[in-house]
């Protein structure tokens, strides 16, 4: 009897610790759905590095700069005071959307003013990409890498 007591009692003992350890590590229900890229990437940013041929731009000041990319697929662009002019196109207005299994943001696809940037790093707060300047604009095809960081 005495036997059979102490089986039901481990039995118990482990069945209260299998049910507290599923509850602490989620038991699959209640836990916050993660971002998706484009929840992540619908916010305001600004520039806080740029990065030409492997070069930081220590001489330009890109701290006005601004893009705010909606969730809805639009985006708008404020110039600042930036050395040059980083424009999606001549309006500083337009579309969006994340391409290329979500390793591209691609503007204003399907118009003239089409611009692609291979995204390079991703996060809650920053994010960077990579373009290259065509030889149509630039002879010498400058590679750009610019890092964005969410503006609170």
């Amino acid at each position: 009897m005495k036997l059979l007591q102490y089986l039901v009692s481990k039995k118990l003992l482990f069945a209260a610790s299998f049910i507290i350890l599923l509850s602490a590590c989620g038991g699959g229900g209640g836990g916050s759905t993660p971002k998706t890229l484009l929840e992540i990437l619908s916010k305001n940013w600004r520039i806080t590095k740029v990065t030409i041929n492997g070069t930081v731009d220590t001489q330009g000041n890109y701290s006005n700069y601004r893009i705010v990319l909606q969730q809805n697929g639009t985006y708008a662009v404020t110039l600042g005071n930036s050395p040059v002019n980083i424009v999606i196109n001549p309006a500083n207005n337009g579309r969006w959307e994340i391409t290329d299994n979500e390793t591209s943001i691609t503007f204003d696809k399907g118009t003239p003013n089409e611009f692609k940037v291979t995204l390079v790093t991703k996060t809650e707060t920053s994010f960077s990409v990579r373009f290259k300047v065509p030889r149509s604009v630039n002879k010498t095809e400058p590679e750009y890498i610019i890092e964005f960081t969410a503006v609170s």
